[in-house]
């Protein structure tokens, strides 16, 4: 995912836009920014299921 840092920027800080919005703009599914919030989780060293 090529803009996955924009993402990022965008989903925190003051004015964090929501997943759904990030989602619409780079115009990935939801779903896929789930997953790669999760991946970066685990490898983070967390267990995915907070």
């Amino acid at each position: 995912m090529a803009r996955w840092q924009e993402v990022k920027q965008m989903m925190t800080g003051p004015d964090a836009a929501s997943v759904a919005d990030a989602a619409r703009f780079v115009g990935v599914g939801r779903k896929a920014i789930y997953k790669r919030l999760d991946i970066e989780r685990k490898a983070a060293g967390g267990t995915g299921a907070d």
